[in-house]
């Protein structure tokens, strides 16, 4: 550094050539591009962000240079980031020193590459990605791995699942189907609305029907939840004269023991799942609560985070899933994609 201060202007001159021609080769290009798609290409065939007691099982005596190395999060190492970094800064010096001679298409490409790189930067160096458990009523903050419950970021404002529900493409029907002497006959069943079956003599009363039956301790009947974990129904069965009650499973069907002879088999069609919802309330400090609803496909942004409905706990309709994503570099990808196909469509429309 004393020597290049000590140079006269020319010296420093062709010094600082030499680096601008070091530093904007096609061949360091090719370096950093083939290192960045090595690097990314091990985050794509090895599992990401694990939990540690994963790697250890699924590499054995490899897991320690594989966790020692950051390849378990490979897109948040610091190596990769300067590969970033290094790529940037060759595109640019190549961009400026080219600038005058290049046409409008050259230019609309090497900025585009630009803003994209500066887009992935950003996210590498300050984006988040987990899970958002909720729970309803509870406000909650943490965001977690999204393979383990470690904490990876702490969000500036809390989010209350105020209500959960799945969808359906058409209502639901229940279905009884009856088995007797090799005929099958088939009707719809409404709670408390009796069916005949003439051919059969047989008349059919459906008593409740549950979609998640569970029993309590005393052997009260009870339904868990809305949603259709263990499907049931209780019928009230006539036939020469006699009554009789049970309950019947649609994912049990051998467990009835049934006093008629007949065949009876419950099951649900229609109502298949659509969309899982997240009706949620984000709580800013000192501000009022702000609603959203949340779809598979229908995210929200609030406070420069992006939220998806990721899953939920079968059985449970009062707990669900986010997909929490914090990308400060997202604007800028778009805009570099935008500036490389507008390039593209340029240079082809001219050629």
């Amino acid at each position: 550094m004393l020597e290049f201060l000590l140079m006269n202007k020319k010296g420093r001159w062709l010094v600082l050539k030499e680096l601008m021609d070091r530093l904007s080769s096609i061949r360091l290009f090719a370096w950093l591009a083939g290192l960045i798609a090595l690097t990314a290409a091990s985050g794509a065939f090895l599992a990401q962000d694990a939990p540690r007691a994963w790697y250890e099982e699924a590499l054995g005596a490899a897991a320690a240079p594989v966790l020692a190395l950051g390849v378990d999060h490979v897109y948040r190492t610091p190596f990769f980031v300067l590969l970033l970094f290094a790529l940037a800064a060759n595109l640019a010096v190549c961009t400026l020193r080219r600038w005058r001679k290049a046409g409008w298409a050259s230019r609309g490409m090497h900025a585009g590459f630009l803003l994209l790189l500066a887009g992935a930067f950003l996210r590498a160096a300050a984006g988040a990605r987990g899970r958002l458990p909720l729970e309803l009523g509870r406000p909650a903050r943490l965001v977690l791995s999204t393979l383990e419950d470690e904490t990876v970021a702490v969000l500036p404002f809390e989010v209350r699942l105020e209500e959960f529900k799945v969808e359906s493409d058409s209502p639901q029907r229940h279905v009884l189907l009856v088995d007797h002497d090799g005929a099958r006959e088939r009707a719809e069943l409404f709670e408390g609305q009796e069916t005949v079956f003439p051919r059969l003599g047989l008349t059919v009363r459906p008593l409740r029907i549950v979609a998640d039956f569970v029993m309590g301790a005393r052997g009260e009947v009870r339904e868990r939840s809305q949603t259709a974990s263990n499907p049931a129904v209780q019928l009230e069965l006539g036939w020469e004269g006699r009554r009789w009650r049970g309950w019947f499973f649609e994912r049990f069907p051998g467990m009835q023991a049934q006093a008629a002879p007949f065949s009876l088999f419950y099951r649900r069609e229609g109502g298949h799942p659509r969309d899982f919802v997240s009706e949620v309330s984000f709580l800013f400090p000192g501000a009022p609560p702000v609603r959203a609803r949340l779809g598979v496909n229908s995210p929200v942004r609030q406070g420069g985070w992006t939220f998806y409905q990721s899953g939920y706990e079968p059985g449970r309709d009062d707990r669900s899933i986010l997909l929490a994503v914090k990308d400060p570099g997202i604007t800028l990808a778009y805009l570099g994609l935008a500036a490389i196909i507008l390039a593209m469509a340029g240079w082809l429309w001219r050629s």
